[in-house]
C-alpha cells in the first residue's frame, strides 16, 4: 500500500480473483477492507498483512464477509456459498460496505509492519507506539509489543468530529519503539506517514547503536540492582547514598576497577548473571560512565548512553515504507 493518498474515499480498484498462495497489492487491498470493516485483528494478521500474502487469516476473514454479506444480503446476485476464495462479487461488496461506513474519512487508519535488528533478525518483545503529531505536540495513539517474529499492527480511530467534517487538517502518524525502556527508534519528522492510505505497511530496521542502546540499559538495571543491594562500602562512595538517590549509579560505576586488587566487574557480571557477551560490554558501560563523568566536569555533559553508542557505531534505526510497486523505499 501507498504512503499517502490524494483522497480519503476508498478508489474502486477492485481485484478480480484471490485464493492461498496469492500476493501483492491486490492481497492488500483485499486486507486493507478487512481491517476496516472490523474482521480479522487477531495475533495471526499482522504477518499476512505485512507480506501481503492470502494465507489462512485471509481466507478464514474473507470466508466470515462472505457468510455476513449472505445473511445482510449484501451479495444478493451470488450463486455460491461461501469458500474463503476472494471473487470480484465479493470485491465490489467489500469496497460498497467500507464506502458506506467511512465517511468523508476512513473509520481507522492501520500500520502493520515488522521490527529486526541490524543483522535482520527479529526484534520480538519490543514496544511499538503509533502516535499522531501535530505542530507543537505528539499523542500516542495506540501501542502494541512486537510478536515472536517481530511483527506487529497498530490501529488509530479517527474521531468521529473529524470524520463527519468535510475537511480536516493534515495527518501525521509515526511509530516509537522501545526495548524495555530504552527508545531505540523514533519516526523522523520527514517521514512520517502524512495524510496515509487506511493501511500502511512499515518495516522498522534497527542499527547496531539501537542494540547497544539495549545492551547499556540491561546492564546499567542490573548493575543497580547489584550495587544497591549487594556492593560493600569499599568504594569513595557509600551504597546508602546510592540507595537514597543522593548519588547515581553511574557515578559509582565509574569507580569500579578490575585489577588484582580489585575485581568489581567480575564480581558484579558473576552477581548480575550476566552472560559472556553483556560481561564483555559491561567494560564498555563502565568506561562509557567515566568518559560521561569526565565531560560533566568540563561542562559538557554527554550523557553515558550516547557515549556508549558512539563507542559502538550510529544510532537509531531506519524505516522503510513500501510504495504502491511493492518496492521497498529507505528513509
Amino acid at each position: 500500500m501507498g504512503q499517502t493518498s490524494d483522497t480519503q474515499e476508498p478508489r474502486l480498484q477492485v481485484p478480480r480473483f484471490l485464493r492461498l498462495s496469492a500476493t501483492g497489492d491486490s492481497v492488500s487491498q483485499v486486507h486493507s477492507w478487512l481491517l476496516q470493516l472490523g474482521l480479522g485483528e487477531e495475533a495471526a494478521a499482522p504477518v499476512e498483512v505485512a507480506q501481503q500474502r492470502f494465507g489462512f487469516w485471509t481466507r478464514n476473514a474473507v470466508f466470515a464477509f462472505q457468510t455476513m454479506a449472505a445473511e445482510q444480503e449484501q451479495a444478493p446476485g451470488r450463486t455460491s456459498p461461501p469458500t474463503g476464495v476472494y471473487d470480484l462479487e465479493t470485491g465490489i461488496s467489500m469496497f460498497d460496505k467500507v464506502r458506506g461506513a467511512g465517511a468523508s474519512q476512513p473509520e481507522a487508519y492501520f500500520v502493520v509492519g515488522r521490527v529486526t535488528y541490524a543483522g535482520g533478525s527479529p526484534c520480538s518483545g519490543g514496544t511499538v507506539s503509533l502516535f499522531r503529531r501535530s505542530l507543537r505536540a505528539e499523542k500516542d495513539v495506540q501501542k502494541t509489543v512486537t510478536s515472536a517474529e517481530s511483527y506487529f499492527l497498530l490501529r488509530y480511530a479517527m474521531p468521529e468530529s473529524e470524520r463527519a467534517a468535510a475537511k480536516t487538517g493534515p495527518l501525521a502518524l509515526g511509530l516509537q519503539v522501545r526495548l524495555g525502556s530504552a527508545v531505540v527508534f523514533k519516526t523522523p519528522v520527514d517521514q512520517l506517514l502524512l495524510n496515509p492510505e487506511p493501511l500502511a505497511l512499515v518495516d522498522v530496521k534497527l542499527t547496531t547503536a539501537a542494540e547497544k542502546a539495549v545492551t547499556f540499559t540491561q546492564i546499567m538495571d542490573v548493575m543497580s540492582h547489584a550495587l544497591t543491594d549487594s556492593l560493600e562500602a569499599k568504594l569513595d562512595v557509600g551504597t546508602k547514598e546510592v540507595r537514597d538517590g543522593r548519588v547515581s549509579v553511574g557515578r559509582v560505576m565509574a569507580q569500579l576497577k578490575e585489577d588484582e586488587d580489585s575485581q568489581d566487574m567480575s564480581f558484579l557480571s558473576h552477581l548480575g548473571n550476566l552472560d559472556q557477551s553483556a560481561s564483555e560490554q559491561l567494560v564498555n558501560v563502565v568506561a562509557s560512565q567515566r568518559l560521561a563523568e569526565f565531560t560533566a566536569a568540563k561542562g559538557a555533559k554527554v550523557p553515558a548512553d550516547i557515549v556508549f553508542a558512539v563507542i559502538g557505531g550510529s544510532v537509531l534505526g531506519t524505516i522503510a515504507m513500501r510504495s504502491e510497486n511493492g518496492s521497498d523505499r529507505l528513509g
